[in-house]
């Protein structure tokens, strides 16, 4: 899942087994469902949106509330095997330092992060669990996805992904509506973009568990470092870029 904010761009989400998910689900439904019931979880509507499940919550309704489906995750996800992980991208210094260097189809920071998303659980995995792959579920079938889905199968055999390849599995989008694991993910993608931001979240009791959790921020340093990889590369760059 993705959320933004003006200086924080983050995608973020969980990672588990099988069995885990399909007990997670009901429980997670259960939550939503139980009073004063929300038809569906959005983390941007928890501090007062007018629109969406929470419009009619009061201040304290709509923590608690937040708090009971916290409950549920770290209930579900508590055993370090369980991973909570993130890309989290400075955005200012994204768009001074790498944007200018991109063509118009690479502009979109979520291209980044969703391909950061992919090597750190793959880098969970290789050091965890050998011998599994993992199958991801993105939050949309949006253009967004669609076009880091075909960056990704471009870069998928260069450095710095090809050792992850047998790692990755299927990658697939998702409704939200209807896939309750990716409502967990928006709420840690937005407590992630928040923390970023230095306002108020639910970290700490999220994060109540032995469950890992690992943010990788995509910041000045390291953009900085992208962006002279790719000044310094232009035939590689020629050729990544190329529709």
């Amino acid at each position: 899942m993705r959320s933004t904010e003006d200086k924080v761009y983050a995608v973020s989400g969980f990672l588990t087994t099988p069995e885990k998910w399909l007990s997670f689900s009901p429980a997670w439904e259960a939550t939503l469902a139980a009073d004063p019931s929300i038809s569906h979880f959005k983390m941007n509507n928890v501090f007062g949106m007018k629109t969406g499940p929470f419009q009619t919550f009061t201040r304290e309704q709509r923590f608690k509330k937040t708090e009971s489906l916290i409950s549920v995750i770290n209930a579900h996800l508590p055993d370090k095997s369980d991973f909570a992980g993130g890309v989290v991208m400075d955005f200012a210094a994204y768009q001074s330092m790498l944007e200018p260097a991109l063509g118009k189809r690479y502009r979109n920071p979520y291209l980044w992060c969703f391909q950061g998303i992919l090597v750190i659980y793959s880098s969970f995995i290789k050091q965890t669990v050998s011998c599994e792959k993992i199958n991801f579920i993105f939050d949309d079938n949006q253009k967004p996805f669609r076009d880091a889905l075909r960056q990704y199968e471009k870069v998928a055999d260069l450095p710095g992904f090809v050792e992850f390849k047998d790692i990755v599995g299927s990658i697939t989008p998702g409704n939200d509506l209807k896939v309750m694991p990716l409502q967990a993910a928006d709420m840690l993608a937005g407590q992630t973009r928040l923390y970023g931001t230095g306002k108020a979240t639910f970290m700490d009791s999220i994060a109540k568990s032995d469950r890992t959790h690992f943010s990788y921020l995509l910041g000045k340093n390291k953009l900085a470092a992208i962006r002279a990889q790719i000044d310094a590369t232009t035939a590689w760059a020629q050729e990544f870029m190329r529709p």
